[in-house]
């Protein structure tokens, strides 16, 4: 499945792709599902309104980084996947 091979890929250069992001990221495959994930995670409480300041601020940062490490990957690997199935043989 691409999206197997994808996350795969990504999981191979894991160590570059924490550096980048600046902290260890959770790598979940999800055997048998359509979806793989790959998440960052803070400790805190939702039900605790006083939280949501760091929350939010920790949350926008985390999708900042996620795009500015993950973005130029996912096309690369992408294109080359496409590629390699438009190649007869």
């Amino acid at each position: 499945d691409k999206n197997e091979r994808i996350f795969d890929a990504l999981q191979d250069d894991a160590d570059a792709i924490q550096r980048e992001f600046g902290e260890e990221l959770i790598w979940e495959r999800l055997e048998g599902r359509r979806a793989c994930r790959i998440k960052s995670e803070r400790a805190g409480n939702i039900f605790d309104r006083e939280q949501w300041p760091a929350m939010i601020e920790y949350m926008v940062d985390a999708m900042i980084r996620l795009d500015q490490t993950f973005r130029g990957r996912v096309a690369d690997i992408s294109k080359r996947i496409a590629l390699a199935a438009s190649v007869p043989g």
